[in-house]
């Protein structure tokens, strides 16, 4: 199963929502897209929050809470976003060339994490990412959204913002 939710990053009643829909799912596995590419063990989840400072995967000014929630739960992690080298390297493409190159890697990680050896899966990504409209700025609609809505993604849940009701 897996149960997919847009969060407004950084906003403390979207975080505080959605960790606390975690809690009570308690997935075998947690994908975030801020984790970037990383894949981690629980184990390496521990030693990571350990010595959090931003020179490795935990940062404390970004993913800390990520961290903490998937240490609580004793679970792996799976970064479902580019590596920071390939995100550099898009700084000069628009806008919706970064967006769409971003939602490809994270449909690619949605696609194969719950068909491996986890049965029970959240993923978190950014609400903008769930999008079902196409805009100037950030291009056509999520093909994530496209493919929950065609069925070529299997997603029991999918929680955003109001704006974004449509992918739900």
């Amino acid at each position: 199963m897996l149960y997919i939710y847009g969060e407004a990053h950084f906003q403390p009643e979207s975080v505080k929502f959605i960790h606390a829909e975690i809690e009570r799912i308690r997935p075998q596995v947690l994908i975030h897209e801020l984790l970037n590419d990383a894949v981690l063990s629980a184990t390496d989840v521990k030693i990571q929050l350990s010595h959090c400072d931003g020179k490795d995967w935990c940062d404390p000014r970004v993913n800390i809470d990520v961290f903490r929630l998937a240490s609580r739960l004793k679970i792996p992690v799976f970064g479902c976003d580019l590596s920071q080298t390939e995100l550099d390297s898009l700084r000069d493409l628009s806008l919706a060339k970064q967006f769409a190159r971003r939602e490809k890697r994270m449909l690619e990680v949605m696609r194969v994490v719950p068909n491996s050896r986890f049965a029970r899966v959240v993923c978190v990504v950014g609400d903008i990412h769930l999008r079902s409209k196409s805009s100037k700025e950030l291009g056509d609609a999520s093909c994530i959204v496209k493919a929950i809505n065609n069925r070529s993604l299997k997603a029991d849940v999918v929680r955003c913002r109001e704006e974004w009701r449509e992918a739900e």
